[in-house]
């Protein structure tokens, strides 16, 4: 479920952002242009750090469950 939310937010940040960039390539607007690449960038490593955190959580609980007698 909280993949689903995550996606969710994902999808609502980045839908305006993806209209707004198409636009802004449209009327050559460079300043513009680079700032919504450097949003696109931090979304995507914010995303590669918590599908890499979640992964490591995920393993380290399952590790733990082994573990127990």
């Amino acid at each position: 479920m909280r993949a689903c939310a995550a996606w969710f937010g994902v999808i609502l940040v980045l839908g305006p952002t993806a209209y707004d960039l198409t636009k802004e390539i449209l009327g050559h607007k460079e300043r513009l242009i680079v700032w919504h690449l450097g949003l696109y960038a931090a979304t995507a490593v914010g995303l590669l750090i918590g599908f890499w955190l979640g992964r490591r959580r995920t393993r380290n609980q399952t590790d733990r469950a082994d573990a127990s007698p």
